[in-house]
């Protein structure tokens, strides 16, 4: 009888472990926007699964140890996705699995619980416990991987490494709580208020931070709709004179076509189409009409304003209606992505300007189906500028033929979406991004 005892007390902490470890691994790859794509990441995630389980079976300390050696291997292993990145999406796990070592600290102060009630209780919790944080993560990934990516990451990361310090004293303090003098079981709880503390204020600071970022998007959408309403008002203005110079202008031809004054009548039509009809301004907002995602919109018309103010030449064309981001793509991810890439055309633009050049900027957007998304960006370049090969970081170019323009931060966007591709090639004097959003080849 003992014999089975103990070996169902062994299977359910072997099992209780190997969950424990899993978990640590799934959402370490998982918030850190990592994937499994060849043979050495598949053993170094099966061999660092093996070193856990085997030395959280050991006790108490050694799941302690276990832990920090889990999160050093893997944030040494993955270090070019990011060190603040990669470590601080591990420690999320190790968090979660301090406060499920933290319920099992106050099972065992059950009176009276046998050491096999206490394995099956624990393999039981486990069962349960992480599942129900996977499903939260699930749901608050997008809000923690932006945490993880913006300006204030390393705060972030601070508070994680902070809680994660206090919750390993705490548990290690909970190894020898039964020798543990009561200033030092009050020191662990207060190391747990602290942090809890801390969390509450970073988390009151980030809202008031993120309502006076609102707050100033809201300034600048604003800004944006009235330049884009005194745009329609000056079209509309043009449109009136054109429709009441139109009947005199064209009575002035009928004579001179009469009296047969042809290239009089050639010279009034040029100048009539110079003045009135070759405008820039009229054309400066072409087809934005057609887009129906307001973001992407608003984002379009800063560009081209942008642009415009700066004396570029360009062109701008959506024919089709954009009623709607395709796939799982995260709409401010697509923004970013655009964004980035009308900015670089302009800085490109504006040194070859400066070099005496003749600039020009060519974009459009392309929605065949609901299913998918083109955008295409081409601009002139300054000719000789090695740089053109050299700018794209963290090993950005990975398609034969293609070059990057310092637009290395686009590669961890891409990453995060399997229906989206983004290419690049410089050829004729000219850099041409080339964007696709396609659900079906996905699926």
């Amino acid at each position: 009888m003992e014999e089975i005892k103990l070996c169902i007390e062994l299977i359910a902490g072997v099992l209780s472990a190997a969950i424990s470890v899993a978990f640590d691994i799934y959402v370490g790859y998982r918030l850190a926007e990592i994937k499994l794509t060849g043979y050495r990441d598949r053993i170094f995630a099966f061999g660092l699964c093996i070193l856990a389980i085997l030395m959280a079976m050991q006790g108490r300390w050694e799941t302690n140890a276990a832990s920090v050696v889990e999160l050093i291997l893997f944030t040494w292993y993955y270090r070019k996705y990011g060190l603040v990145k990669v470590s601080g999406a591990f420690m999320v796990g190790l968090l979660i699995d301090f406060l499920y070592d933290l319920i099992i600290v106050f099972l065992q102060r059950i009176p009276n619980i046998s050491e096999l009630m206490l394995s099956l209780c624990t393999l039981g919790l486990s069962i349960v416990y992480y599942p129900l944080c996977i499903l939260l993560i699930k749901h608050f990934r997008q809000w923690l991987l932006q945490r993880l990516e913006d300006q204030c990451r390393k705060i972030f990361w601070s508070l994680l490494a902070y809680s994660f310090c206090s919750l390993m004293v705490v548990n290690l303090i909970n190894v020898f709580l039964d020798e543990a003098k009561p200033s030092v079981i009050v020191y662990s709880y207060l190391s747990i208020g602290q942090a809890a503390f801390i969390w509450i204020v970073y988390y009151t600071l980030r809202r008031a931070e993120d309502a006076r970022f609102k707050a100033q998007l809201h300034q600048q959408k604003q800004k944006e709709l009235e330049e884009y309403a005194n745009y329609l008002e000056q079209s509309e203005d043009n449109l009136r004179a054109f429709r009441h110079d139109y009947r005199n202008l064209l009575n002035s031809l009928k004579v001179s076509a009469a009296e047969g004054n042809v290239q009089e009548l050639l010279d009034k039509l040029e100048r009539y189409s110079a003045e009135n009809l070759d405008s820039q301004a009229l054309l400066k907002y072409k087809d934005t009409n057609h887009i129906q995602v307001k973001t992407l919109k608003s984002l379009i018309i800063t560009k081209l304003n942008a642009i415009y103010q700066a004396g570029i030449p360009y062109d701008f064309e959506c024919r089709q209606t954009i009623a709607s981001i395709p796939g799982n793509v995260d709409e401010l991810d697509l923004v970013r992505v655009i964004g980035i890439a009308f900015d670089n055309a302009l800085e490109e633009s504006q040194s070859l300007s400066e070099k005496n050049g003749h600039p020009e900027i060519q974009a459009m957007l392309y929605q065949e189906t609901t299913d998918s998304l083109e955008f295409e960006i081409r601009n002139k370049i300054v000719p000789d500028k090695r740089q053109h090969t050299n700018l794209a970081t963290k090993g950005f170019t990975t398609k034969t033929g293609h070059q990057g323009l310092g637009l290395a931060n686009l590669q961890d966007i891409e990453q995060k979406y399997s229906e989206l591709d983004i290419s690049y090639n410089v050829s004729d004097g000219c850099f041409d991004l080339y964007l696709t959003i396609d659900q079906e080849e996905d699926e």
